[in-house]
């Protein structure tokens, strides 16, 4: 098989974990990849370890720029990706030996947009979860983006990462999907808008990836933690904007825009402390207007609630 894949590989302040991410990816079964790494302005010693690597394999193919954040090196990795096939890895994460070759055999017979697999979270103590985005009523079938995202969130097995993900690089690119940079919780907005544009997207039952929660982690850090719970508010404006005025059956519609509100409402419950009074006012009028124009579930509680 020579559909070479390009791996992604964004580098910033990971000195502790680097190494074990680059052993994963080049302990692969499938060999025809590049990676591209790009160190973000690490204030580590990531940039001399990926420089190392780079010279053991010339698979790896180092970068190094100023700090931008995850979705603007993201995007940079995109324009430098040759791969018929791209893979977004974390450099925090791993990836299981055969799930490249698995990933890269069903894209190519079904001549897929999106090739996805499942995967673990472990915690920093090391106990890993049951597998995440694993969905039980969707094996093997050919979906369109939307008839997936509905399915899967009927089964609660939707996941926003892109960390499971094998993507068509020309699809990506012809329909300039790119991440909206300065967001901290990029994928939120960016996997949803992908999966609108796709056409054909299948489940491969294979444990890809391991994804380890940490602490230090970008959408750990309490700063940033401030400012994702603010980006969201901002990507559920624009997630509800979109579900509005797509092409889809109204079925879908009200799936989609169900789940947004939803998520919206829990985020507001669970971090009220990181938002002002006015702004939760502001959501949860939002959220009265949204529940006139289609019959979102939310309960009694939920419409009712106030900061402390």
């Amino acid at each position: 098989m020579d559909h070479l894949v390009s791996v992604i590989v964004p580098i910033y302040n990971v000195e502790r974990f680097l190494e074990r991410c680059f052993e994963s990816i080049l302990s692969q079964t499938y060999k025809n990849f590049e990676i591209i790494a790009i160190d973000d302005g690490s204030k580590d010693n990531s940039p001399a370890i990926l420089d190392q690597w780079a010279k053991r394999d010339s698979r790896i193919k180092a970068t190094h720029q100023k700090n931008v954040g995850v979705a603007a090196t993201r995007n940079n990795g995109l324009k430098l990706a040759q791969g018929e096939y791209v893979l977004f890895v974390d450099s925090d994460d791993t990836i299981s030996p055969l799930g490249m070759d698995r990933l890269v055999k069903k894209a190519v017979a079904s001549d897929l947009d999106i090739a996805y697999g499942a995967g673990f979270r472990i915690s920093i103590t090391g106990k890993v979860a049951v597998p995440t985005n694993k969905p039980e009523n969707i094996h093997e079938q050919v979906l369109s983006g939307p008839e997936y995202m509905e399915k899967a969130i009927r089964s609660k097995s939707y996941n926003n990462g892109v960390w499971n993900k094998l993507y068509k690089r020309s699809f990506l690119v012809d329909n300039e999907l790119w991440f909206k940079e300065g967001l901290v919780y990029e994928d939120l907005l960016w996997s949803p808008q992908v999966f609108m544009k796709a056409k054909r997207v299948q489940f491969v039952d294979t444990d890809f990836a391991n994804i380890f929660v940490r602490h230090g982690a970008i959408t750990q850090d309490p700063y940033n933690l401030s400012i994702r719970h603010h980006d969201s508010l901002y990507i559920f404006d624009t997630l509800t904007d979109m579900y509005l005025n797509a092409q889809i059956s109204e079925t879908q519609r009200m799936v989609f825009l169900d789940y947004v509100t939803n998520r919206r409402i829990n985020l507001l419950k669970t971090y009220r402390s990181f938002y002002s009074k006015e702004q939760i006012d502001d959501n949860m009028s939002k959220i009265r207007k949204y529940t006139k124009l289609w019959s979102t579930r939310v309960n009694a509680f939920s419409l009712k609630f106030r900061p402390r």
